[in-house]
């Protein structure tokens, strides 16, 4: 019995770790995610900025062009 209770015990923090990987997954692709955002918002400020001429943003608004989303 002392076995199948160890094997249960250790299927348990098996599936555990599973969760904690997909967990992990989920939170990696959710900062990738945030990441293009982030550079779709930068390469946005850019094209803006170059159509109105101006190639220095962080001088013409005043505030830096990381304004976009923190990445985590």
């Amino acid at each position: 019995m002392g076995n199948l209770k160890g094997y249960s015990g250790s299927a348990k923090s098996y599936f555990g770790n599973v969760k904690g990987y997909f967990r992990n997954v989920e939170c990696y692709f959710r900062n990738v995610k945030y990441y293009f955002e982030n550079v779709k918002c930068y390469l946005g400020n850019r094209s803006r900025d170059w159509a109105t001429g101006s190639r220095t943003p962080e001088k013409r608004y005043g505030i830096p062009v990381s304004r976009c989303k923190a990445l985590f």
